[in-house]
């Protein structure tokens, strides 16, 4: 304990005199550890022009702060901070690096300097600086093309030969890292091309099975922003399938088992996803500890698994405890803490929907909104789910304001959001788009609100056509879309004939999904109750009043349950492990693509054991775990959960 007073009391001294010492000197008299230290000594001081200047004159780089793993997050912490400070410290040394890489003169000091580059390159990825990262990537491309040339100028055969293969899988992983960085950042017109050329390489021989993995799980990324799902999905298993094993190394497992959950919930297999999201959580937890990005991405997607099987409250737990986490690695003015307060709106927004207590809602929609355009130019696609979330938020917190001016001003607000976002996305993924398609339904929505019923009617239209078309006519997508329209003609157009066969389609759609306690049924029978009671089928109206009772006995039965299990949960140990290796094999070995609870139950895996170790709790003994929490929109709509908070 003295001797670590003295070396930090050392540190400390160092730092305060450091602007005395010649910089290579520091760099040569110092170990690794001592570097980092003297870093964050001097961010603690607030020294940050001074920091800036020490990194970029080492004569090694900053490579041995770097490459301490396990200092990592600090390091972004500091960074981001150092950033929000005014001090652009990423892109400073962005563009050393890429002088650097410029100036390869020899063909060792070359693959050295192209090593460090792809690690600066996935750190910066990591914290969201996906255009910089971009940019590094680029410049370790024209790297490898001068270290190419130099072996073949300076070279004998033998060494030749070790080189160039370094080369070539220097190459490799930059197009990888760069297709990750591209979709990423919803920068599609770099993603199109470098899919387009990897995809038809991706089974080279001689490529081990945990780079197949990274190549299907991008390549599954990449198509789930295009929301080309099918094919994500087809991606995604080919990922699963190369884990076998057990060789790939940890972030690859991760992020292949996040990838397949992901593809998993908009092809409606829960059962399968919760598998693969909670070995993802428990494995990032085991590896790199609750306070690491890769926790909090995990986290991410468990709470977008929890939104879609309508488990509200958990989901909102697992995006409250995401955003902790990543405000504390990257601060306030970052690009993955905005899509987390994103994420939060929209889970709160959904939760508070019956109470109509949107005012947290609202802060963080705001809060992502804010952040975003500041980081963003005003045409980027990231900025339309943002837009959307506070525009659903406002139109909410309108409808129940009385006074007529503010009412008026807020919905004004909420329909200029929709329109903006609606362009950015036509402009981005075109007209039949799923995306797009959201962006027609919320303006219906709106527009039923602003009692602009023809203008309302056409946009649900619009937004059915394109979600038959590309998801077929049970899609839960499509039931959402047809509900809105449902509750259009029922409460404002008194079309009662219409409204009928729009809500029985959207029952059957729910309880095929998602079962007879779907917290969205309730506003199909209260609509239905309407239409029967207005056109006097009485034998109907008491056919779904009966309906409606059971549905309330169901959800009561399932709040005790929540409740409970969240009691339980609070008092399970977190530290148990997922068999991650029999969740693989279970997941490759499930021929059915039903998300029944029969399904679930053969698997050869316990649930139980994966929610004590997710450290947010399982959502599904079986696929009908529902909250207690009701939504509705619109006088009659079904629960707004859709996948669009994760899309581009």
């Amino acid at each position: 304990m003295k001797s670590e007073s003295l070396y930090n009391a050392a540190i400390a001294t160092l730092a305060r005199s450091l602007h005395l010492y010649a910089q290579p000197d520091i760099s040569l008299a110092t170990t690794d550890r001592m570097k980092f230290d003297l870093v964050r000594e001097l961010h603690s001081q607030r020294r940050f022009a001074l920091l800036v200047q020490v990194l970029v004159s080492w004569d090694d780089g900053f490579c041995p702060v770097l490459c301490l793993g396990e200092r990592r997050t600090e390091l972004h912490a500091i960074f981001q901070r150092v950033i929000d400070a005014g001090y652009p410290l990423h892109r400073t040394l962005v563009d050393v690096i890429t002088d650097r890489l410029s100036l390869i003169k020899k063909c060792n000091a070359g693959i050295g300097d192209l090593t460090v580059a792809l690690n600066f390159a996935s750190f910066l990825s990591d914290a969201g600086w996906y255009e910089d990262s971009a940019a590094v990537l680029r410049s370790v491309k024209g790297g490898s093309d001068s270290v190419s040339v130099l072996a073949g100028q300076t070279l004998p055969p033998a060494k030749r030969e070790g080189v160039m293969r370094r080369v070539e899988e220097v190459k490799e992983e930059v197009s990888l890292k760069l297709l990750h960085s591209s979709s990423a950042f919803c920068d599609l017109v770099t993603a199109d091309k470098l899919f387009n050329s990897l995809h038809l390489d991706v089974r080279r021989e001689g490529r081990d099975k945990a780079t197949q993995a990274a190549y299907f799980t991008e390549f599954s990324a990449y198509c789930y922003v295009r929301s080309k799902y099918d094919e994500s999905y087809a991606f995604a298993m080919q990922a699963v399938s190369q884990l076998q094993g057990g060789k790939a190394p940890p972030k690859t497992m991760i992020d292949a088992l996040r990838q397949a959950s992901k593809a998993c919930v908009v092809k409606r297999l829960f059962a399968k996803a919760e598998l693969l999201i909670q070995a993802a959580v428990s494995m990032a937890r085991e590896v790199f500890g609750i306070s690491h990005p890769k926790y909090a991405d995990c986290l991410v997607d468990y709470g977008f698994y929890l939104l879609n099987v309508d488990s509200i409250r958990k989901s909102l737990q697992a995006y409250r405890n995401a955003l902790e986490v990543r405000h504390a690695c990257f601060g306030g003015e970052n690009l993955k803490v905005a899509l987390a307060h994103e994420d939060l709106a929209y889970a709160t927004y959904v939760y508070e929907y019956n109470s109509g207590h949107f005012d947290d809602a609202c802060l963080f929609a705001e809060k992502a909104l804010s952040i975003l355009e500041k980081l963003l130019p005003d045409n980027h696609i990231l900025l339309a789910s943002s837009k959307r979330v506070l525009a659903l938020i406002l139109e909410e917190i309108a409808i129940d304001n009385t006074n007529k001016e503010e009412k008026k001003r807020m919905l004004s607000r909420s329909e200029e959001l929709h329109l903006s976002a609606l362009e950015l996305a036509s402009n981005a993924f075109g007209e039949m788009n799923v995306v797009t398609s959201k962006h027609y339904g919320n303006l219906g929505r709106l527009y039923q609100s602003m009692e602009l019923y023809e203008q309302a009617e056409t946009m649900h239209l619009k937004a059915i056509e394109i979600k038959e078309f590309l998801l077929g006519k049970e899609d839960y997508e499509v039931a959402l879309s047809i509900g809105h329209l449902a509750s259009l003609y029922n409460y404002d157009l008194n079309e009662y004939a219409k409204a009928e066969v729009l809500y029985l389609r959207s029952v059957n759609i729910g309880v095929k999904l998602f079962g007879p306690s779907y917290s969205g049924l309730e506003y199909d029978y209260r609509g239905l109750i309407r239409i029967y009671s207005e056109t006097q089928e009485w034998n109907k109206y008491f056919d779904y009043t009966h309906m409606l009772r059971n549905w309330k006995e169901l959800r009561d039965q399932k709040t005790i349950k929540e409740s409970n299990e969240e009691r339980e949960a609070n008092l399970v140990a977190s530290g148990e492990s997922v068999p991650i290796m029999s969740v693989i094999s279970t997941v490759m070995e499930w021929k059915g693509t039903s998300s029944s609870s029969k399904a679930l139950a053969t698997a050869n895996y316990s649930i139980e054991s994966a929610s004590s170790s997710s450290g947010v709790g399982s959502s599904m003994e079986d696929e009908e775990d529902e909250e207690d929490d009701d939504l509705s929109s619109n006088s009659g709509d079904a629960a707004a959960v859709g996948w669009y908070a994760s899309d581009c």
